[in-house]
């Protein structure tokens, strides 16, 4: 059964109502929207209008929007919505529109506050990935590089440590070698050869004293 009367066009008012605002939201929403939320307790408002600032002046018309919502409990977040191009479906129709939420920054996960040249490149790395930054992107190339070449140095450098410890153990092996020899052709003359295990150059004086000693025990077998 139909409704008829008051009630019927009240109904039909509110749902008219209700339509409206949902097609205001959704035009008052400009896409790119980027949205700064800061904590006020901790005083970050000047550091989020900086970086609206700087967004806005690199990317102009290129952003819908860019929103500072004050929040508490330190957090400073960045987010950025944008649309998503539709697909073309089986039958060659267009899908509707759809917006994708990605979150750029945020202290908490990432740590501390971003440089405005990394804030910039992960923008433009949405909303206009061919988009050449000049000085900015030079100026991230560059801090790649100093990384890399970074990077190169602590490798190297642990390497140079590992050949260096791996040396100290091939001449400490090779030391004990040489004073195990020299107590086995030694004999009871311990002493002797500590002292010169011990003493500046015994490593080489221990050899040619071992020397010495082959020649005397090959001198002894031939008489």
């Amino acid at each position: 059964m139909t409704e008829s009367g008051p009630a019927a066009t009240a109904a039909d008012s509110a749902a008219a109502s209700t339509s409206t605002l949902e097609t205001t939201a959704l035009q008052r929403v400009h896409l790119p929207r980027i949205a700064i939320q800061f904590c006020t307790q901790c005083r970050w408002m000047l550091r989020a209008a900086y970086f609206a600032q700087e967004l806005l002046s690199t990317f102009g018309t290129d952003l819908g929007e860019v929103a500072l919502i004050p929040v508490t409990g330190g957090i400073f977040t960045i987010t950025l919505w944008h649309a998503v191009q539709p697909e073309s479906s089986a039958a060659g129709h267009e899908s509707s529109v759809s917006t994708q939420e990605t979150l750029l920054w945020d202290r908490k996960r990432d740590g501390g506050f971003p440089e405005v040249k990394v804030l910039k490149s992960r923008v433009r790395n949405v909303i206009a990935p061919n988009r050449d930054l000049g000085h900015t992107d030079r100026a991230l190339k560059k801090d790649e590089q100093q990384d890399a070449e970074k990077q190169t140095e602590l490798q190297e450098e642990n390497r140079m440590k590992k050949k260096e410890k791996d040396c100290e153990d091939c001449e400490a092996s090779d030391e004990h070698g040489t004073f195990m020899t020299m107590l086995l052709l030694g004999g009871t003359n311990v002493r002797i050869f500590q002292s010169f295990y011990q003493s500046a150059g015994g490593v080489e004086r221990l050899g040619g004293l071992i020397s010495s000693l082959f020649d005397s025990v090959s001198r002894c077998d031939v008489k």
